[in-house]
């Protein structure tokens, strides 16, 4: 099991690099066996193990070491469910998802490459979810086949909203438009690349020590420079989807940090 021995994660430096909805599975079922039996469990507590046999030598084959974990691999999910997120069949789902929402004859439509847009335009705006499509890192696909659509129903919708982490969605910003993480390099350098143009020498020495661009987002807030920065960051995500969707569409961008902060917005202007 592999332990956190940097900023940037979803886990504080020095804990086990497991994951929050993991972890509160753990708890939620140890609790639920202690609640079945209290007078045995009444004056103790539980101690959990995690291991992963072969984890240290499995973990060299992955982004882990230079994400600073160290010592094996990470349990990772944000949901508990596992999905076909890079499958054929992820695929056609998303050309459903896109379906329904057209179907709906709504003026906008979202699309999120996680749940935590899918969360924040649902729970926090009211957005029905088949209005709302998980696309996963398949950007570009969806945007083909909503461009097929949109030829076929010119009234269908007038925006797109893209809502989701910035260590996905800047990805589009160099034209890379499957953002899975063997498709596509990270967009870190990119966003650091704007800083230098958008803040002196001195802050941007500062965030070259980013290891991720949720570690940047954290060291961007410390510095009180997230708005602007990620601000900028929403802005050229707009124009390179625009661009895809050769302004057929408005385009509208919400970029949010790991813990659903919204760190970044904007959209095309008329």
């Amino acid at each position: 099991m592999g332990t956190v021995t940097e900023e940037g994660l979803q886990i504080p430096k020095g804990e086990p690099a497991i994951n929050p909805i993991p972890r509160k599975m753990i708890r939620q079922n140890l609790e639920n066996l202690l609640k079945d039996s209290p007078e045995t469990w009444k004056d103790c507590g539980l101690d959990v193990i995690v291991s992963v046999l072969g984890g240290n030598e499995i973990a060299l084959k992955t982004f882990n070491p230079r994400l600073g974990i160290q010592g094996g691999i990470s349990i990772l999910g944000t949901t508990g469910i596992v999905e076909p997120m890079s499958l054929s069949a992820w695929k056609a789902s998303v050309e459903i998802y896109i379906d329904v929402a057209l179907a709906t004859q709504s003026k906008f439509i979202v699309f999120s490459p996680g749940r935590w847009g899918q969360k924040f335009f649902n729970q926090k705006k009211g957005v029905p979810l088949n209005r709302i499509c998980l696309v996963s890192n398949f950007i570009g696909f969806a945007l083909d086949h909503l461009k097929q659509k949109y030829h076929r129903e010119k009234d269908a919708v007038k925006t797109i909203v893209f809502a989701g982490h910035p260590g996905k969605l800047a990805k589009v910003i160099d034209g890379h438009w499957n953002t899975h993480s063997n498709e596509s390099p990270s967009a870190l350098p990119t966003i650091l690349k704007m800083a230098e143009n958008i803040f002196p020498n001195d802050m941007n020495i500062k965030l070259q020590s980013s290891r991720t661009v949720e570690h940047l987002i954290q060291l961007s807030k410390k510095y009180n420079i997230s708005e602007p920065l990620f601000e900028a960051v929403a802005n050229k995500i707009v124009q390179a989807v625009s661009g895809y969707l050769q302004q057929s569409l408005q385009v509208e961008v919400l970029l949010a940090d790991f813990k659903g902060n919204l760190i970044g917005q904007a959209a095309t202007r008329d």
